[in-house]
């Protein structure tokens, strides 16, 4: 509970709200999860990679990890050729 309530801090969301943000939620807690597992070398060596993916705070921050600075330049480069096209 205290590691969700610093992740709530850390990232602004008020986790007694009555229109909780379930997706954050869901992240937060599978992100605590990994890092339980990975410090109790728990999953064996199949699982490890996934869990040091859901382990860094990026999980929790972007929507299911992803970078949004990346989706911004893809959807860049679609409009431009699309522009193109016309």
């Amino acid at each position: 509970m205290t590691e969700l309530a610093r992740l709530g801090l850390l990232f602004g969301v008020d986790l007694q709200d009555d229109r909780l943000d379930r997706v954050f939620l869901n992240r937060a807690i599978e992100h605590i999860l990994a890092r339980r597992f990975l410090r109790e070398n728990q999953g064996g060596d199949s699982l490890r990679s996934l869990l040091k993916h859901l382990a860094q705070e990026s999980w929790v921050a972007n929507p299911y990890g992803l970078d949004q600075s990346g989706d911004e330049e893809e959807q860049g480069e679609e409009a431009a050729s699309e522009g193109g096209a016309r």
